[in-house]
């Protein structure tokens, strides 16, 4: 017995009205990768898990038939979740509407069954929970039990006719779009119109790239990245050759294997770099190369017998690569100090420049910040839940906590699942938090030069145990305990100027490699580049313009260093305020952030010649009168002048210097 075709037939209704047929394709996808979508990640899918899906749900024809398929390779983008709405639905659909649809075709032995085992099938079958869709779907259905019946596919037809007051036109084949019986075959994927309106157009990609060629060949990474493959074959022969020496016929058995496989897949697995799919391909291989004649026999090896030679080869290169990413030797830990405005996070920016958001995470240190805002903790959790009341179904919140990831876990997890690209934990003004508090445990682990493991608490061990997959506790980056991967690198940023607010102990530093960055007073910095900053200009607004270089520089140079008490920490960086428009730090800007920055953090209690004695900042105000005739005062105390008094000054200086000069005379 079938659920009853009014139920369907309604629910089918339901579903033209909220679906579209790239939906169920796309959803057909979903339900053929077994595993929590990733995006960027490559996913190889046999195309008959597609066609058999789709077939069951949309062909009218019953039919035991198997399919044979080939492989298919999809890519998720990084804003997939958030395109299923625009691309995919019309409005949200009845997960009831969307599980009666899908068991449509199930025989039931029963009278009637419950509509939360119909559900839940919907949801496990289709990888909802774990893939985060649940949101897409609208969860208010009658719990009534579902009443089953016998009938054959003429009987649907005919009560589809009547509902959506259509003609059956001889096709067999359902359709969530008009005219709602197609021609095409459901699992003609390059023809019906599941599957082959997520091949084609641009706004798709938005959510997904689907081709029969794999995407790690035509796409190596997301196009804003700029990740780069390595292609590791001339340093695993290398390896190869040191392992067993050059004439070694395993050496060129090895070499002839990964060929040969590589030939196979139609994909040069010396550009694959991740080992976690390197190792599920080791599994296929260990389960098929037994079988002579099969794919991954290949009678020209004569080093191992056929029931371990290949396996072998490629076990062999699994080990150099993590030998490789082992022995990167980077500076993982860097903190780039310097005075405020110096271009600290610019430094930064420049590393993670074009990087996809998904190979980094930025965070701010502040005095609030502590080791579960890093790390992760328990959190409480409101959720709506449904209870029965005298008036029929009540709602009640229901508060109820869960181990939340924080940045430093879900970078963790992200970098050990991918050893092959270079992944980034920035933070910001890290001298703000205390670290000591903020990194606890984690402290151990910057220490990248020893074997450091520490034990991680039992609810983030059980968050990385649920990412690492079928590794489990067994996995690297959780077996012996926590252990920074070598492609995690930290970077920070410190205003020296603030350094008194949480102090770092000497253990901690010396976990660090320190990047000074200096002020630049010189149109290029001495890397070659481009000081934008020389050409800013003061403007105050009745027609003189100061140059910003000059300022800062008689200002760090003549006022601040040469204090004592004050020194470099102190010093006002290229960058410490920026242009309002242009090249121009108007007036308001200049002494609302410069001028109030001196007063206060600089010269509050130092004797100075910068500030007038017994005055004070209140005196900057209003700051179109008060504060442009103080501005004035204080430019002509440090000697600073206008830039037209300056090039006039200029003019004259080589005017002198050429009526200066021995004038010779022909004889």
């Amino acid at each position: 017995m079938r659920i009853n075709k009014k139920q369907i037939t309604d629910s089918f209704y339901n579903l033209s009205l909220s679906t579209t047929n790239k939906f169920w394709g796309f959803l057909s996808l979903i339900a053929s990768i077994n595993d929590k979508i990733e995006p960027n990640r490559t996913y190889e899918i046999d195309s008959s898990k597609i066609m058999q899906y789709l077939h069951d749900r949309f062909s009218l024809i019953n039919s035991d038939k198997s399919f044979i398929g080939n492989k298919v390779f999809v890519k998720f983008s990084m804003n997939w979740l958030n395109s299923i709405n625009v691309l995919l639905l019309k409005k949200k659909p009845n997960i009831l509407d969307c599980a009666l649809f899908y068991c449509k075709d199930f025989n039931y032995s029963v009278n009637q069954i419950s509509v939360e085992e119909v559900v839940n099938v919907f949801i496990e079958e289709n990888n909802i929970n774990l893939n985060n869709l649940a949101s897409y779907f609208d969860f208010e259905y009658n719990k009534e039990a579902i009443i089953t019946e016998d009938y054959n596919n003429s009987d649907l037809i005919s009560e589809i006719e009547e509902k959506l007051k259509i003609k059956y036109n001889l096709s067999n084949h359902l359709s969530l779009e008009s005219p709602f019986f197609i021609q095409s075959k459901p699992s003609e994927l390059k023809r019906a119109p599941f599957i082959q309106t997520l091949y084609s157009g641009d706004r798709i990609k938005e959510l997904l790239l689907l081709s029969d060629t794999d995407l790690e060949i035509l796409y190596p990474l997301s196009s804003g990245s700029q990740q780069t493959v390595t292609n590791y074959e001339d340093l695993y022969k290398d390896w190869l050759v040191k392992l067993f020496n050059k004439k070694n016929g395993t050496t060129s058995s090895y070499l002839l294997s990964l060929k040969y496989i590589s030939n196979i897949l139609k994909q040069n697995l010396y550009l694959v770099s991740d080992i976690k799919k390197l190792n599920e391909l080791l599994k296929e291989i260990k389960e098929t190369q037994r079988i002579v004649g099969s794919k991954f026999y290949i009678q020209e090896a004569t080093s191992y017998s056929t029931n371990g030679f290949l396996s072998a080869a490629l076990s062999s290169y699994i080990t150099f690569l993590e030998q490789v990413f082992t022995e990167k030797l980077k500076s993982s830990n860097t903190i780039y100090y310097g005075a405020p405005g110096t271009g600290k996070s610019y430094k930064v920016d420049q590393i993670i420049k074009g990087l996809d958001p998904h190979y980094y995470e930025r965070i701010t240190f502040h005095p609030e910040f502590d080791n579960a805002s890093f790390v992760g903790g328990y959190k409480p959790f409101s959720e709506e839940k449904k209870k029965e009341g005298e008036n029929g179904d009540e709602k009640e919140n229901v508060i109820s906590y869960q181990f939340v990831p924080q940045t430093f876990a879900s970078i963790y997890s992200r970098a050990w699942n991918d050893l092959g690209s270079d992944y980034y934990l920035v933070i910001e003004e890290i001298n703000r938090g205390n670290c000591a508090e903020i990194f606890g445990e984690i402290f151990q682990l910057l220490d990248r030069g020893s074997d450091y493991t520490v034990t991680p608490s039992r609810e983030l061990k059980a968050h990385l145990v649920s990412e690492f997959g079928e590794k489990g506790e067994l996995h690297d980056g959780i077996v012996k305990g926590l252990k920074l991967p070598n492609n995690l690198h930290i970077l920070a940023t410190m205003n020296t100027s603030d350094q008194s607010l949480f102090p770092m102990d000497s253990a901690f530093k010396r976990r660090w490699e320190w990047e000074y960055v200096p002020i630049c007073y010189d149109p290029q910095d001495e890397d070659g580049k481009v000081n934008a900053s020389y050409s800013y200009e003061i403007d105050l607004g009745d027609g003189q313009r100061y140059s910003w270089i000059d300022f800062i520089a008689k200002i760090n140079n003549n006022h601040i260093k040469d204090n004592l008490s004050l020194g470099m920490d102190k010093c006002i960086g290229n960058y410490f305020v920026k242009p309002n428009d242009g090249n121009s730090i108007t007036l308001k800007p200049f002494i609302n952030k410069v001028i109030f920055y001196l007063w206060n953090d600089v010269f509050k209690d130092e004797d100075n010649k910068v500030f007038e004695d017994n005055g004070s900042y209140e005196e900057f105000f209003p700051i179109s009168t008060k504060g442009l005739t103080k501005v004035k005062e204080l430019f002509g105390r440090i000697g600073l002048s206008p830039k037209i008094d300056s090039l006039i000054a200029e003019e004259n200086e080589a005017i002198q210097q050429v009526a200066e000069e021995p004038k010779h005379y022909g004889k």
